[in-house]
């Protein structure tokens, strides 16, 4: 009899947990340890727990120019969350983020520096999710340089016609 009431009590007990709601926020942090709030919400089809955090917004592709490509991609802060590039030439290239605004044109200062990376040669195409998938915070706007010099200042021009580039941020 005790067995047969702890299986009902048991039953009862998961039917409850399968109903149970969400409840949020969540308190996140991000790589720089800053706090933000995640909001919850139960999926339709399980009723499981998801993130109720947008998607991010894509950057529209360029195709690098025989320049620093400085660029800015979005003006006030937000989160970097992707970085897409390919390159077909033989040459390697970089490509730097920073948290710059409009006016940007900072390529030959490390100032700023929230992001880099080589961009390989003969390389059909690759992302990196950023910050381990939390993002990159930025205060005070996403901006990049794209050249084909090493270092955090270099202004060295981008092979040009042999690499695309993207970004999203939310």
């Amino acid at each position: 009899m005790k067995k047969i009431l702890l299986a009902a009590l048991f039953l009862v007990g998961s039917m409850a947990s399968a109903f149970a709601t969400c409840s949020g926020p969540a308190v996140m942090k991000d790589n720089a340890g800053t706090s933000f709030n995640m909001s919850l919400g139960a999926n339709p089809s399980d009723g499981n727990c998801v993130s109720n955090m947008p998607a991010a917004t894509p950057v529209t592709p360029i195709a690098a120019a025989a320049s620093d490509n400085h660029a800015n991609l979005h003006n006030g802060a937000g989160v970097a969350m992707s970085v897409h590039v390919s390159n077909n030439s033989a040459t390697k290239n970089y490509l730097r983020l920073y948290d710059a605004g409009t006016g940007f044109n900072g390529c030959n200062s490390a100032t700023g520096v929230i992001f880099a990376m080589e961009i390989p040669p003969n390389d059909s195409g690759f992302t990196v999710s950023l910050g381990g998938g939390l993002g990159i915070s930025f205060a005070n706007g996403l901006s990049w340089c794209i050249t084909s010099g090493f270092g955090l200042t270099d202004t060295t021009a981008a092979t040009p016609s042999a690499i695309y580039a993207n970004a999203s941020y939310r």
